[in-house]
């Protein structure tokens, strides 16, 4: 009797075997090229870019909150309502942001501060700006990225596929055959959960850089600005959590410490910037926007107003850790 395909049953099952084995090396190649852009020389980045880079859009909003608090153009009440100062302004477009946001809403929490200016077109330019200096990876590319990387496994799977029914219509035994596509579709399932990191390589050498350099550390100077600076800086690194002083701390963040500790990681749900402090985007988080891209990790995505937004969810993902 002829063999199907003119090749032997455990024939197929090796040479599907290494097929996929090639197509997970394909897969754990394009994930690890797309954080890994060209350097650019002399990069530089601010106190909200840096928060970014640690906790995404929420973060930058949080030292905007923090900053304005330190030099009491905000006040946290003990029931976490906040209220600006009558003289209120700021030259710094998210902290212009927050005092618009509080000045049209006298009775709001940090947490709806920081969910809904986060999701504003300014907060989003600072993730622009980080992308094109390749510190992080734009939306649209990780999503290209994560779609390029189960193009192998559909192409095996299909091949697969044929030959196992082929092998029904012909009686042929496909026990084996059956097993390893099921092993195919985990494999899919799984790389299409695991999360891609927000940050390349170079935006994690930056922030290990900030992090190792005492930015956090306890502040000894008696200058105002100095102070205003370092207050700005730990919220950076760590969130509002973070605050130096405890009293305003807990009235920003009312509650227990295990209510209040992912303010900063719950994910933008309608922002382009799907994205938290353990620094991964989400494979459902969106990735619309400009989002063009290049071999260098070049292209952001631009969000519109978080009006549109609203305050709930329903487009974007959960984010995680990821490589």
């Amino acid at each position: 009797m002829a063999l199907p395909w003119g090749i032997s049953g455990s024939r197929f099952l090796v040479m599907y075997g290494v097929g996929l084995l090639l197509a997970l090396g394909w897969a754990l190649w394009v994930r690890y090229r797309v954080r890994r852009p060209e350097a650019v020389l002399g990069r530089h980045v601010d106190v909200a870019e840096l928060a970014f880079l640690a906790g995404g859009p929420r973060r930058v909003v949080e030292v905007a909150v923090a900053r304005l608090v330190e030099t009491g153009q905000i006040h946290a009440a003990r029931n976490g309502l906040l209220t600006a100062a009558s003289t209120a302004s700021s030259a710094d477009r998210v902290q212009a942001e927050v005092l618009d946001w509080i000045g049209r809403r006298p009775s709001t929490t940090t947490t709806s501060v920081v969910r809904n200016v986060s999701e504003g077109a300014v907060v989003a330019t600072i993730g622009d700006e980080l992308v094109r200096q390749r510190l992080l990876v734009a939306p649209a590319k990780a999503a290209a990225a994560r779609r390029r990387t189960v193009f192998g496994f559909c192409v095996v799977g299909a091949v697969g596929v044929l030959r196992f029914v082929n092998g029904l219509r012909l009686d042929r035994p496909v026990g084996y055959l059956f097993m390893l596509l099921l092993l195919t579709a985990a494999l899919v399932l799984l790389i299409l959960k695991s999360k891609i990191k927000a940050r390349t390589v170079h935006g994690d050498r930056i922030l290990a850089s900030a992090r190792g350099s005492g930015l956090d550390g306890p502040d000894r100077s008696q200058d105002s600005t100095v102070a205003v600076a370092r207050v700005g800086a730990v919220v950076a690194l760590g969130g509002l959590l973070a605050f130096p002083d405890a009293d305003i701390r807990s009235a920003l963040l009312p509650g227990s410490p295990s209510a209040n500790k992912n303010l900063s990681e719950s994910t933008n749900a309608c922002s382009s910037w799907s994205y938290s402090d353990s620094g991964g985007y989400s494979s459902s988080g969106s990735s619309s926007g400009s989002g063009g891209s290049d071999s260098s990790g070049g292209g952001g995505s631009s969000c519109g107003s978080g009006s549109s937004c609203g305050s709930g969810g329903g487009c974007g993902g959960g984010c995680g850790g990821g490589s």
